[in-house]
Parts: C-alpha cells; sequence; structure tokens
C-alpha cells in the first residue's frame, strides 16, 4: 500500500473526524458537507487502490444514510476511520 503524503492524511483524518461527530450528534447536514470532503480529497489525492475504493464507496453510503440513520452512518464512519489508521502501518 503507498503511502500517503501527510497533507492528504491529515485533510481526510480532520474530516472523517468532524463528520463521526456530526453523524453521531444528529447534524446530517454538516456530516455530509464533511464526507464530501473526504470524497473530494479522496478523488484528488488518494492513488488507485482499494484504499481508494473503500474510501469512496464509504462516502457513497454515508450519502444515503446520514439523513435517514445516522447511527449506521456513523459506524461507516468509524470504520473509514479505521481503514485510514490501518493504512499507515507497513
Amino acid at each position: 500500500m503507498s503511502t500517503l503524503p501527510t497533507e492528504i492524511r491529515s485533510a481526510l483524518a480532520h474530516h472523517l473526524s468532524k463528520a463521526t461527530a456530526d453523524a453521531r450528534e444528529g447534524d446530517a447536514e454538516a456530516a455530509a458537507d464533511h464526507v464530501e470532503s473526504v470524497e473530494s480529497v479522496t478523488r484528488e489525492g488518494v492513488p488507485s487502490g482499494q484504499l481508494r475504493d473503500r474510501l469512496l464507496h464509504g462516502c457513497a453510503e454515508v450519502d444515503d444514510l446520514v439523513e435517514t440513520d445516522p447511527e449506521t452512518a456513523t459506524e461507516y464512519l468509524r470504520s473509514m476511520e479505521r481503514l485510514l489508521e490501518k493504512s499507515e502501518s507497513p
């Protein structure tokens, strides 16, 4: 797995953390804004591969769920955070 540039990893971690907190608190609009940022950063800065595919899949799922099922959306976001953390390991 290729190493992400620090600024890409930091941006993803920031927006995923904010989206998770917003979804957990029931602020669907704010969560959706952060998920949109995650999607944009992923498309522009994450190379093709499993990490990119899984992050984009998670963004699509959260988009569909954040208003109607915030608990499930929160779990998707937590999973995406763990995925990003795991990608740091060799």
